[in-house]
């Protein structure tokens, strides 16, 4: 097993490592080891189904074994980053799994990456190989990999999904005459070395700042942090979660790939294109819930929405907050409506089921996160943590937030406080204590003495204040039942950001409260004083 990255890799600490452990907030199995567990209960079931075709998970497990021992035959080391450029299909999926089952370690770039991302991530992890998908960006990632595998010695193999061209080798062609009892070995040869506390992916920053930054996400909590977000939407094996933004991005990991798969349903990863195609295919797998983002918003008017709706259970809106009479349209038709804030280095929610319609139309509502999830807001200078009241910096930390990001000790000392806690950027004020949260924060001090990097980009997000309210409930798990008042929205002083599609501007965004305090978000929502981490949902 490659160790030389583990020295780039900051670990948790100990104690709460242990912790986590213990609560069942981390697992001591690999990736794999929870797939399998899956495709035991759920074999016969779909795992994905796409424009390209579909597999069972039996079918899943069985040829990215294949492709795993034909990896592993090839030369492709244990723990080795593979840069990855891929769109959404059925060969995507394979093709990511049978990177995880070879030991390799997928770096989960995306197709709209050129020479200059992609040569500093290659250079940064050292990537043994290059994984492009020629059927998207019009072909131009061939050559995009090719110069990158001229410029960086340490890219051995060049990898396809769809055709592929002299010098690459495309994965679902690959394994075929590896019997499936011989794949099944190699790879548990493979995964007997591979500890829970191993990068399992790294997912990218969006390099807002700069070029993007690597973030480790681990075996023990990438797939659990899915599954968390999953059992609060209540989702189960019968779920059929789309996707059409990147699918293996982090937002696509957890909310759809490995959201899916960790309660033995189906993802349906479709590529992003106009409504009649789009929908025509989301109709025909049957979508029972998916993410989708304001550039989508015209799709309601399309005559195929309506034959979408009688699969549709639910949707999760991403980048700000929906337009309050779409959550209203969407609710006459029986679909539940709720929001997702996240950020690819590990905080991530979405609105629980039980949230009542008018709680949904203003934020995120509760945060569905595990106990062993702290947040607070801390002082942007000092760190120190605010009474309530105060007005300062988001700070989280726990089982899937980065204990630091990979081979950047220098970023690392201005992005997390002494005691570990990542200073997500976003300017929050606490209020008094809201009911029903699972998380938890933290009464004591910690004195993280750097000081922030200046002159940086200021990033403008918002978020919307909301009240405490009951839970309510409705046929089939959501609710809109329930009642709430408004409280009023704290504004800071700043220039607002153009709105972009994937990061809002001027617009309402969620609020997140906490055991003891209620977060209000605030409605300029970038403290200009540290270059944050990059919200990546």
């Amino acid at each position: 097993m490659a160790t030389w990255h583990d020295i780039r890799v900051p670990r948790h600490d100990e104690g709460r490592a242990a912790r986590y452990l213990q609560s069942g907030s981390w697992s001591h199995e690999t990736t794999v080891a929870r797939f399998r567990v899956v495709v035991r209960e759920h074999g016969e079931g779909d795992a994905v189904v796409g424009v390209d075709g579909s597999m069972t998970y039996r079918e899943l497990d069985a040829r990215s074994d294949q492709v795993a021992a034909w990896l592993i035959h090839a030369g492709l080391p244990a723990g080795v980053p593979v840069v990855v450029q891929a769109g959404n299909s059925v060969e995507s999926v394979l093709a990511f799994y049978s990177l995880l089952k070879a030991g390799a370690v997928p770096v989960a770039a995306l197709a709209a990456h050129r020479s200059h991302e992609i040569g500093h991530i290659t250079q940064m992890v050292q990537a043994a190989a290059h994984l492009i998908d020629t059927g998207v960006s019009d072909g131009v990632l061939v050559g995009v990999a090719e110069d990158n595998a001229v410029k960086h010695r340490s890219v051995q193999h060049l990898l396809a999904v769809g055709d592929a061209p002299a010098g690459f080798v495309r994965l679902m062609n690959a394994g075929h005459d590896v019997p499936p009892s011989e794949a099944r070995s190699r790879v548990d040869a493979v995964q007997e070395s591979i500890r829970h506390d191993h990068v399992a992916v790294y997912q990218l920053s969006g390099g807002t700042t700069g070029t993007p930054k690597v973030i480790p996400r681990l075996h023990a909590e990438y797939w659990n942090n899915a599954l968390v977000n999953s059992r609060a939407l209540g989702r189960s094996s019968r779920s059929r979660t789309a996707h059409v933004l990147p699918v293996l991005h982090n937002a696509g990991v957890i909310n759809a790939l490995f959201g899916a798969h960790s309660v033995g349903g189906c993802v349906v990863p479709l590529p992003f294109a106009d409504a009649e195609r789009t929908l025509t295919s989301l109709v025909d797998a049957g979508v029972t819930d998916m993410m989708l983002g304001g550039p989508m918003e015209p799709w309601f008017d399309h005559p195929l929405w309506d034959r979408l709706a009688d699969t549709l259970e639910f949707l999760i809106y991403s980048g700000s907050k929906p337009p309050a009479a779409l959550v209203t349209r969407v609710a006459g038709q029986g679909i539940w409506m709720g929001q997702t804030w996240g950020m690819a280095e590990g905080p991530y929610t979405s609105t629980p089921s039980t949230a009542p319609l008018e709680l949904r139309g203003l934020s995120v509502g509760t945060p569905v996160f595990g106990t062993d999830d702290e947040m607070t807001v801390v002082d942007a200078t000092t760190h120190v943590p605010l009474p309530d009241g105060g007005t300062g910096m988001l700070a989280f930390r726990g089982p899937s937030t980065l204990a630091g990001y990979f081979d950047a000790p220098g970023h690392n000392g201005e992005a997390f406080t002494a005691d570990g806690y990542l200073l997500t950027g976003d300017l929050a004020r606490l209020s008094p204590r809201a009911r029903g949260s699972p998380l938890r924060v933290p009464r004591g001090t910690h004195q993280g003495r750097h000081q922030p990097r200046r002159g940086e980009d200021q990033h403008r997000r918002s978020r919307e204040t909301a009240p405490p309210t009951p839970r309510g409930r409705r046929g089939g798990g959501r609710g809109d039942a329930g009642r709430t008042s408004r409280r009023a929205r704290l504004r800071l002083p700043g220039p607002r950001r153009p709105r972009r599609a994937d990061r809002p501007g001027g617009r309402p965004g969620p609020l997140l409260r906490a055991g003891r305090r209620q977060v209000q978000m605030a409605r300029t929502a970038r403290d200009p004083r540290r270059a944050p981490p990059d919200p990546h949902v």
